[in-house]
């Protein structure tokens, strides 16, 4: 259905029409939406939270001591994949937020990114190294296909995005 100036509405169910004296429509949308609902909980963008933690999802000791002031639940992490240099996990923080731990190859600190949980379904969390020269993106499980779609396979430097698990994507440098 089109209304609005030609807005695309697939999402919504459309309760009614309104004729304006304008001649112009607008739309009438009911409150129901076959939209993915909000993210609430950590489980809901990293699913393995909701399982007990494994071995292989368990932080190095060194990176524990690095980020330990963090205020994030770093005994509770998931390996979410790996890159050419860095490893990726998951952490939950206080506050409704969500964190990448990302850990050079072998287990040194890196770095941490975080955001919130509300809205996390918009953009998802995008983090980098130093040198820009790899970075991960974790997108709603729900909207993966969307964000490859939206970033296409390549970025303006010929890098390539690539799904190293169910939600992760990590832009791979071309080698020069």
């Amino acid at each position: 259905m089109r209304c609005l100036g030609g807005a695309l509405f697939n999402k919504w169910k459309l309760t009614g029409v309104l004729a304006v004296s304008t001649g112009a429509f607008v739309c009438i949308i009911a409150a129901t939406s076959s939209a993915p609902p909000p993210i609430s909980a950590v489980s809901d963008v990293v699913p393995s939270f909701s399982k007990s933690q494994s071995v292989n999802d368990k932080l190095p000791d060194s990176v524990l001591a690095a980020f330990a002031t963090t205020g994030a639940d770093l005994e509770n992490s998931r390996f979410l994949g790996s890159g050419a240099n860095l490893k990726y996990f998951a952490v939950a923080k206080d506050a409704g937020e969500i964190c990448i731990v990302t850990v050079q190859i072998p287990a040194k600190p890196s770095g941490m990114g975080c955001t919130t949980l509300k809205g996390f379904e918009t953009y998802g969390l995008r983090v980098a190294n130093a040198e820009q020269t790899e970075q991960a993106w974790l997108v709603s499980p729900k909207g993966t296909d969307r964000a490859l779609k939206t970033t296409g396979t390549q970025d303006s430097s010929g890098a390539g995005w690539q799904q190293v698990s169910s939600n992760l994507l990590i832009l791979k440098p071309t080698s020069n």
